[in-house]
């Protein structure tokens, strides 16, 4: 038996949490070069708790992966007469204070702005207390603060008018780092 609790990052039991179980020998859908030849889907309760009865001695893994939470995973070994615990903790991720401007440096205001982070998972922009910012864009000085992004290097691209760019930014979990977008 294996037995999940995950919390969210403010220490909240993540009720509802969707969260990805897998056995040995398909690829995972997250990219880590594990591979897993079955897998299902699990959703925690109310206090962010979810079992699941699995073949023993087996190498598993354990996926945290939706939108808005910082994605995160840990293998497992399911062990025989025995309730095998595991404990998923939603990271804080990084952050991205970013710039967006023109070539000549004039910031771009209400440029639309979007994250792809390593594991391919939709950036969602929630606050600690739980609020989606529904906009991509930046405020009227060209600048967006991206919050709980996904550790890893993280492709960031925008649009303002007729103009494009891109710019990868390495993000470290627990850390702020600063980036500038320029749009041509």
């Amino acid at each position: 038996m294996l037995s999940i609790r995950a919390s969210l990052r403010d220490g909240r039991p993540a009720a509802g949490a969707r969260l990805w179980v897998a056995l040995g020998a398909a690829p995972d859908p997250l990219g880590s070069g594990d591979r897993y030849s079955k897998y299902r889907w699990l959703f925690a309760d109310a206090d962010g708790r979810a079992r699941v009865r699995l073949p023993t001695d087996r190498l598993a893994a354990v996926r945290w992966w939706e939108e808005g939470v910082v994605p995160l995973w840990t293998p497992v070994t399911v062990h025989p007469n025995a309730t095998t615990e595991v404990s998923l903790a939603e990271p804080v991720g990084g952050g991205v204070a970013l710039a967006v401007t023109d070539e000549q440096g004039v910031p771009l205001p209400c440029a639309s702005v979007s994250v792809t982070q390593p594991s391919q998972l939709e950036w969602i922009d929630v606050s600690d207390d739980g609020v989606q910012r529904l906009d991509g864009h930046t405020d009227q000085l060209g600048r967006r603060a991206l919050s709980h992004v996904e550790p890893g290097t993280v492709g960031i691209s925008g649009t303002w008018a007729l103009l494009r760019g891109s710019v990868s930014v390495e993000v470290r979990n627990g850390e702020w780092t600063t980036a500038r977008l320029v749009l041509r």
